[in-house]
């Protein structure tokens, strides 16, 4: 019984360790740019602590702590299978998206999709780079005036406080076109992404380095970018945590071709 039992559990915690890698692609990051609210003006959505279950663990004797394990793996598994069916939905939405492209990219060059997904890995990296050094000018090709201001007042009063938010090991993992509104008139046009991203996310005091907020390791996140046209450009507008959106509720819609491609009653992207 002894035996069986130590073999009960190296495959509860073969099961657990599997399930945590994979759970570690939601997990949010603390205070990067734009973490935590709409329009980049939030604060933080919490960082991940691995060091609570590790202490439950030891805590408890062999028995206890086995049946502890396989709660947390049942809990895991439907936390994956959850995770897996919303990738299902973004995917869903995404093949509408690009649907749409193919066809819009003939009457207008800026719904290019090749040049749509480049120009958002392009202000993805920029984005985080500069929010580090708080260099905002170096974001004037690619934020709305609406987001630099905002983000203008945001680093004001870190500037204040005398803090600094470090990101670090910046990595685009994914991003995916969910939904598209292409107006007559060309200034409405807009753009939804779903991005996954992974970053170490830590803020400390600029006076003597001390950590205020998040930690050293390497986090996963996901948000919701909408990028507006100006003249014959997408700008970065928002950004949404996953939250706060829908996938469901996004729409692909050209006013030019008169027709909406995923199905559902019309409405406008940011709403």
């Amino acid at each position: 019984n002894v035996d069986k039992e130590k073999k009960d559990m190296k495959k509860a915690w073969l099961v657990f360790t599997c399930l945590l890698l994979c759970m570690m692609t939601t997990i949010p990051v603390c205070a990067r740019a734009g973490g935590g609210g709409s329009s980049g003006s939030g604060g933080g959505g919490g960082s991940y602590d691995g060091s609570h279950t590790s202490s439950k663990y030891n805590s408890e004797d062999n028995g206890n702590s086995f049946g502890g394990i396989l709660h947390i793996t049942l809990i895991l598994l439907l936390t994956s299978g959850s995770y897996l069916v919303y990738r299902s939905k973004v995917f869903k939405k995404s093949r509408q998206s690009k649907k749409l492209l193919k066809e819009i990219d003939d009457l207008d060059a800026i719904w290019d999709e090749d040049h749509i997904y480049e120009r958002v890995e392009e202000i993805f990296y920029a984005v985080q780079n500069a929010w580090t050094t708080k260099s905002l000018e170096e974001l004037q090709p690619y934020l709305s005036d609406a987001l630099m201001e905002n983000w203008k007042t945001k680093l004001d009063w870190m500037d204040i406080r005398r803090e600094r938010n470090i990101l670090e090991n910046i990595q685009l993992l994914s991003r995916s076109i969910v939904g598209i509104y292409d107006d007559i008139d060309d200034r409405k046009d807009m753009v939804w992404f779903y991005i996954e991203g992974k970053m170490i996310d830590y803020t400390i005091h600029e006076d003597d380095g001390s950590l205020l907020d998040g930690d050293k390791q390497a986090h996963s996140f996901v948000e919701f970018w909408k990028l507006i046209r100006k003249d014959d450009e997408f700008y970065l507008d928002e950004i949404r945590q996953k939250a706060e959106m829908n996938v469901q509720d996004f729409v692909n819609f050209s006013e030019e071709l008169g027709n909406e491609n995923n199905g559902n009653r019309m409405r406008h992207p940011s709403r």
